[in-house]
């Protein structure tokens, strides 16, 4: 089984200045003809990566039941290069809550007030 991967992470550092946890020394995008995750080393755990499977990520908002299966906004027959960029683009909200450790503690918190603030402006 071949696995692609490609290094993300200073298209993050670049969109995120500051933001990104400074312990990330990389982020892998990897895909197989099956499936599509992250690999994540930090400082302290070089040796092992946190693996985030990337799969249960959609852009569906609202799920119509009549759709039946909701396909992955990660499609491993498409190009690694071309889904390594739909997840740079995700907002930062949607990247919190998909990728652990990706921001430090104190940017994910002022990312959810900031989302949660939003909210409260809407209703």
């Amino acid at each position: 089984m071949e696995i692609k991967k490609l290094e993300i992470i200073n298209q993050f550092r670049l969109k995120y200045p500051g933001l990104i946890n400074p312990e990330l020394v990389s982020i892998l995008y990897c895909q197989t003809q099956q499936d599509a995750y992250l690999e994540m080393y930090f400082k302290n755990a070089a040796a092992s990566p946190i693996i985030t499977n990337l799969v249960f990520i959609t852009d569906v908002i609202e799920v119509d039941p009549f759709l039946g299966e909701v396909p992955p906004l990660f499609n491993p027959a498409e190009d690694i290069v071309d889904n390594a960029q739909l997840l740079i683009d995700l907002d930062e909200y949607s990247l919190i809550n998909c990728v652990d450790g990706l921001f430090t503690t104190e940017a994910a918190e002022a990312i959810t007030d900031s989302h949660l603030n939003s909210i409260k402006k809407t209703d």
